[in-house]
């Protein structure tokens, strides 16, 4: 069973974003994912994308898993630790400007998630290899700070999360 990842992206663009039609922005992207089971691990990389519009624009996402995280199964007896290896994605977004510094938006797209999930239960040790993916929706708002710089906020809900790690 997936679960809902909850991704929360902090980006300070590198490239200014422009509100003309073809205008690309880039920029570096911090992200902490969440799944309803509080799992929680961090990912560091990077954003290109390009406005076709003013309203419209595509992007793309790389980045690496910077932070893992352990629980422990107490039905189970299994202590467990998830590490994110890559999160892929591209996406589409469609905002308006509400003011000439703030630009919140929609987004929808797709995204991959590779991750190590390592199990210890007693004497034994299990470590596994995988890969989820599947579409994401949600919101976000875009603000600048200076011509050249923004900081974005972007909540993503998507279902490439580990699965139910204390079965894994």
């Amino acid at each position: 069973m997936k679960k809902i990842l909850l991704l929360i992206s902090i980006v300070f663009v590198l490239i200014p974003a422009a509100s003309a039609g073809g205008s690309t922005y880039g920029g570096i992207v911090y992200s902490v994912l969440e799944d309803d089971a509080n799992i929680e691990i961090s990912a560091v990389g990077g954003r290109v994308g390009a406005f076709l519009n003013e309203n419209f624009s595509v992007e793309g996402r790389v980045q690496i898993g910077v932070g893992d995280d352990e629980g422990y199964d107490s039905q189970s007896a299994i202590a467990y630790s998830v590490e994110a290896n890559t999160l892929i994605g591209i996406y589409s977004r469609i905002g308006f400007y509400i003011s000439p510094y703030v630009y919140p938006y929609g987004i929808i797209g797709y995204s991959q998630l590779d991750y190590t999930v390592e199990s210890r239960g007693g004497a034994s040790s299990i470590s596994v290899d995988d890969k989820e993916s599947s579409a994401s929706f949600g919101f976000g708002v875009d603000v600048s700070v200076s011509k050249t710089t923004l900081l974005n906020i972007c909540l993503l809900y998507t279902s490439p999360s580990p699965r139910d790690l204390s079965t894994s």
